[in-house]
């Protein structure tokens, strides 16, 4: 099995934190495990998930054509098992690249509960939450009960939890 996680830049952070405890696992297990930071900057976490196993790989995000062929490219040269999505930002449109590149399982991580979204922003996050769910097969997870409360009540979006 081969995982791909996509992160923001890797930072001493709780996904990245949890992803460390896990490398020595995965390994064990023969998972596979890569990361790809899509950060300005790699972040300066990388070097300790390099120690634990991880494959780490560096494309900025950027609001381009590019940044996305770069990212399909990447997803078809490496033929991944599971692609989780843990950022929010442009996690959709990397639902839609994920989908077109591979058949991989594809998981979105719902992190937080707080968000301050405009009406329409909210509406467009919720169109979002279905249409991955729906047509791209996203596995939505949220890290907790009131990540998932809030996700079924403001987007009505149903969560798996795993604390």
């Amino acid at each position: 099995m081969k995982i791909l996680h996509i992160l923001n830049s890797i930072e001493f952070s709780g996904a990245e934190v949890m992803l460390g405890d896990a490398g020595e696992f995965f390994l064990q297990n023969g998972i596979e495990s890569a990361i790809l930071s899509t950060g300005k900057s790699i972040g300066p976490y990388a070097d300790k998930l390099r120690a634990c196993g991880y494959v780490i790989n560096h494309i900025p995000f950027e609001k381009s054509f590019r940044y996305f062929f770069q990212l399909y490219r990447y997803l078809k040269e490496n033929s991944y098992t599971v692609i989780h999505i843990h950022p929010e930002r442009a996690y959709f449109y990397h639902a839609i690249v994920a989908r077109m590149a591979t058949d991989a399982k594809i998981v979105r991580t719902y992190h937080d509960v707080f968000f301050q979204y405009g009406k329409l922003k909210k509406k467009i996050r919720r169109l979002q939450r279905f249409v991955a769910r729906s047509v791209l097969h996203v596995t939505g997870i949220a890290v907790g009960d009131s990540v998932q409360q809030i996700e079924l009540r403001e987007f009505s979006n149903p969560t798996v939890v795993v604390n």
